[in-house]
């Protein structure tokens, strides 16, 4: 597994990197997603990193909350404030425990 601290390094970088690349993973993932979701759902995503492949989510109504390794990752995240909850855990440790209360943390 790769070191969080790697992650931590491009973190700042990592949305104008994707934009760079002109890649449309995060449009194509809601788009095969968009039928099947409501209005307050919840979503958990995990290995949110900086949120890119969910902001969408919060737009159609849905609640997020996130997983990663990386702090870097998961502040560029919180700054966007597309997530109720985001919490730092490495995911190879279980169990992997997530609170459902609302709060940014």
């Amino acid at each position: 597994m790769i070191p969080s601290s790697l992650h931590d390094l491009y973190a700042a970088d990592y949305d104008n990197q994707v934009q760079a690349c002109k890649c449309h993973v995060a449009d194509a993932l809601f788009g095969l997603c968009y039928e099947f979701i409501q209005p307050r759902q919840h979503l958990l995503n995990v290995r949110i990193g900086s949120g890119l492949s969910t902001a969408l989510f919060p737009k159609a109504g849905l609640e997020i909350r996130g997983m990663d390794f990386s702090a870097a990752m998961l502040e560029v995240c919180r700054h966007k404030r597309i997530a109720v909850k985001l919490k730092q855990h490495n995911l190879q440790k279980t169990p992997w425990t997530y609170l459902l209360t609302s709060s940014i943390t």
